[in-house]
């Protein structure tokens, strides 16, 4: 990845640097949770993680924690000493809602905890406060209105897409880590909505999807495992979308996940090149909500922290109680929502590119059409983090009539024919 030095005369920011230890921690983290999940859950559905969510909030959990717990969890997250966690943190979590106006970006951690049990150190109130910009949340556990007023938080600090996060609380629980992202963004380049045609569940198993399309430049990387398209979001070149296709629709887009590692990223995004492309996609949304983050976590090496039977070690979080802490609920939720517009945004009108003149448009554009499973990647370009990381097995679409076992001969657009593989 080409090296590079941003920096942001801003009242109150630190200047912006690229963190290549914090960069390839958190990607070696999303990758790694990623792939356990799969392993955890393997029902044929869309999948979807926020890792840089997960990561800030187990960044922040890190600090409370001490000894052996603290170890653990800090061996999860990449091993960076705590001070450096916390300062990358809070860059990023300070930078990435400004670098772009046009993106709106929520970020929604917490920690609430028993306050029957516990009382919060002041210290780590201040710490949580002042490098991720959050804190940890007093709750009377076993309340008839205790799961009512984390749902209100959430609501509040989600844009009002995750009303409900927890249906009950009780009172011999002592701490819940939840976490949440959501992120809106409109295309650089949009699409026009195109007509419907086949998506390909398995190389056998067709289903009618509807398709959008556009004639633009976009980057592209292509290998003999996968082709890799960049899609720009919003105004500043800060956020971008790069979807995966793998080449041997055989071995499925969770054989590319096994095979995709950090470094084989960093080497395709390296490599992209500006490509003039006739791109065929279908639109999708997804809404993942894991309901016990414990089991990945374990497997990842922090079981220590849900630990019930006195072996948790939280004392720098609480002043009194804390050998009564562990985590007994964890949450993580996240959404998306793809379409001629952009990202989870709001429909609205749209003006189309102009036609290409440059360069690019002497050559034919060579057709890329998403027809089968694939991977999709956010990211965060100042840092090269990874914000969301997803898996679509079977976009979800708007009911369509029936149409017949052969596709229309004369379709609004024509999807090029399905080659041979």
């Amino acid at each position: 990845m080409k090296p590079y030095v941003l920096i942001c005369i801003l009242s109150g920011l630190t200047a912006l640097y690229p963190r290549p230890e914090f960069t390839a921690n958190h990607n070696r983290f999303a990758f790694k949770f990623f792939t356990t999940l799969l392993e955890q859950d393997t029902a044929r559905n869309n999948k979807i993680i926020a890792p840089f969510s997960l990561y800030a909030g187990l960044g922040m959990l890190s600090n409370g924690a001490a000894k052996a717990t603290r170890d653990s969890i800090s061996a999860t997250l990449g091993e960076l000493e705590i001070p450096n966690l916390n300062s990358y943190c809070k860059e990023a979590l300070q930078q990435m809602p400004l670098a772009d106006p046009s993106i709106h970006m929520q970020i929604a951690n917490t920690i609430w905890f028993n306050q029957r049990k516990m009382t919060l150190s002041p210290t780590y109130e201040s710490i949580s406060g002042n490098f991720y910009y959050t804190q940890a949340q007093p709750l009377n556990f076993g309340a008839r209105d205790a799961s009512t007023q984390v749902n209100q938080w959430f609501d509040q600090n989600t844009m009002h897409m995750f009303p409900s996060v927890i249906d009950h609380s009780d009172l011999t629980e002592s701490m819940y880590l939840l976490n949440a992202f959501c992120f809106k963004g409109s295309w650089k380049t949009p699409f026009r909505t195109n007509s419907h045609s086949y998506f390909y569940l398995t190389p056998t198993v067709p289903k009618v999807v509807k398709y959008m399309s556009t004639i633009a430049v976009f980057p592209v990387f292509s290998d003999t495992a996968f082709t890799m398209v960049e899609l720009p979001c919003g105004d500043k070149n800060a956020y971008s979308l790069y979807i995966l296709l793998p080449e041997n629709e055989n071995h499925g887009v969770k054989s590319l996940l096994a095979s995709l590692t950090p470094a084989s990223l960093d080497n395709a995004l390296s490599k992209l090149t500006p490509q003039n492309i006739n791109l065929f996609m279908p639109g999708w949304e997804s809404t993942y909500s894991i309901e016990d983050l414990r089991p990945s976590l374990s497997r990842l090496g922090m079981s220590l922290a849900f630990n019930t039977s006195g072996e948790a070690d939280f004392t720098n979080m609480y002043s009194t109680g804390a050998k009564k802490a562990s985590i007994s609920q964890t949450r993580h939720l996240t959404c998306i929502r793809v379409n001629e517009n952009g990202i989870e945004t709001d429909p609205a009108a749209v003006e189309l590119p102009a036609p290409i003149s440059d360069i690019y448009s002497r050559r034919l554009p060579r057709t890329i059409t998403f027809d089968h499973p694939f991977l999709y990647l956010l990211m965060d370009k100042q840092h090269d983090l990874v914000l969301q990381m997803g898996i679509v097995d079977d976009p979800k679409l708007e009911a369509v009539k029936p149409i017949s076992p052969v596709p229309p001969k004369r379709p609004v657009i024509r999807l090029p024919r399905r080659r041979k593989r």
